[in-house]
């Protein structure tokens, strides 16, 4: 049962990026976008989420597992609340952002915790987590429409109080789960970054 707080606090995490391209339009015309800002907020989301996962995660290998749980959630619930009252181009991808950061910590937490669960099926744990971030992209846009009618703020306010009902027992479930650490060593990062697939996938 916990294993499922985790998996559905992820979905909620991803469905708050997938949401908002519903939106995309009444987000332009209520605030008097040109179409490149447009762009940047829909793409700030997932660039913070490679981002944290990138710098943020070795934290996690330090034995700061904790702070990062509690950061990964308050941005989740700050992201699409701060979208919903957002009126310029700064404060909506900056919302983004925090959403995105919300997501990256908080799948690399999820990883970890539902291994540190139990680690028996560890390979279908992690898949059933992948496929929940892949149904929440996919089903935020149909959040956004149902809704719609209650106006553009009522999506992004359901998903933040989603989260703080949801996420708040995911988060203490994280807390309490056994975290794997392990030091980190840089050391073959130049070797790494000069193989060719590694490169093609950058």
């Amino acid at each position: 049962m916990r294993a499922w707080l985790i998996y559905l606090t992820n979905f909620l995490l991803t469905s708050a990026l997938g949401v908002v391209f519903v939106f995309l339009e009444d987000v332009q015309r209520l605030n008097d976008l040109a179409d490149w800002e447009v762009g940047a907020i829909a793409g700030t989301g997932f660039g913070a989420a490679l981002v944290a996962q990138l710098l943020l995660a070795p934290l996690a290998d330090r034995g700061q597992s904790r702070i990062l749980a509690v950061v990964a959630l308050a941005c989740g619930i700050i992201g699409p609340a701060g979208f919903a009252y957002g009126s310029s181009m700064v404060v909506l991808a900056t919302s983004r952002g925090l959403s995105g950061i919300g997501l990256g910590l908080f799948g690399l937490l999820a990883r970890k915790a539902v291994l540190g669960l139990d680690a028996t099926g560890g390979g279908a744990k992690l898949g059933i987590l992948l496929s929940t971030a892949v149904a929440g992209f996919i089903i935020g846009p149909v959040i956004g429409a149902v809704f719609e009618p209650l106006g553009f703020r009522a999506p992004f306010l359901f998903v933040s109080f989603a989260l703080i009902l949801i996420g708040i027992p995911a988060t203490r479930t994280i807390l309490r789960t056994p975290i794997a650490t392990t030091p980190v060593d840089y050391s073959d990062l130049g070797r790494l970054l000069a193989r060719p697939k590694v490169q093609a996938a950058m």
